[in-house]
């Protein structure tokens, strides 16, 4: 079959990384079931809780995994060399910002959680979980943004200006909390990790 051309559009640059997209979170999703598998048997006597919380995040990281094979599958599959579907949102697209967002502030707040176990200054899990829940916010309006004002590439470039700058940035925004969140737990694991147990103690 001929490879399918689009004036002044290189379609391998559109659907590269996404075909790359999928294969990492295949990659990754397999890794998280190894990770659960091995949480489950090393450490049967954690509490109720915690073990809630993983299996929680793993049925909502299986939910999204489905989401992303039926996107995969409509674009690739019944989509097939049928260019229209490059510009538009399946409709499994829709809820994926918004489970993004939620399952990195699920994961995010755990080590809040770590964090305000290891040390005494409690501005500091309260400083993170401000940034934490600011782009769970974002992510999950951004995503309510895209559904509400169009599924297609068509329709988001004809909105005016002002809309489309604002999506724009609630993109930004949730993607630049999500690693500033992620680099300040990070930053704080590691030093207050550094800090000698006998010191801690007395902070």
């Amino acid at each position: 079959m001929a490879p399918v051309v689009i004036p002044g559009v290189i379609v391998s640059y559109i659907t590269g990384p996404v075909v790359l997209g999928y294969m990492w979170s295949y990659c990754l999703y397999g890794m998280l079931i190894i990770q659960v598998y091995l949480y489950s048997e090393m450490f049967p006597n954690d509490s109720r809780g915690i073990k809630a919380f993983v299996w929680v995040l793993f049925i909502l990281e299986t939910i999204y995994t489905l989401l992303i094979t039926m996107a995969a599958w409509n674009d690739y599959g019944p989509g097939w060399g049928d260019v229209d579907t490059l510009s538009v949102y399946d409709w499994s697209w829709v809820p994926l910002p918004a489970l993004s967002g939620i399952l990195a502030g699920m994961a995010q707040s755990f080590y809040i959680w770590r964090i305000s176990k290891l040390t005494t200054k409690r501005w500091v899990p309260v400083l993170i979980g401000c940034v934490m829940l600011a782009q769970v916010t974002f992510a999950c309006y951004y995503g309510i943004r895209v559904s509400v004002e169009g599924r297609t590439f068509t329709e988001l470039f004809a909105l005016s200006p002002e809309i489309t700058s604002s999506i724009e940035n609630l993109s930004k925004l949730f993607l630049i909390g999500s690693a500033v969140c992620d680099l300040s737990i990070t930053t704080t694991l590691v030093v207050v990790d550094a800090i000698p147990t006998n010191n801690r103690a007395h902070q």
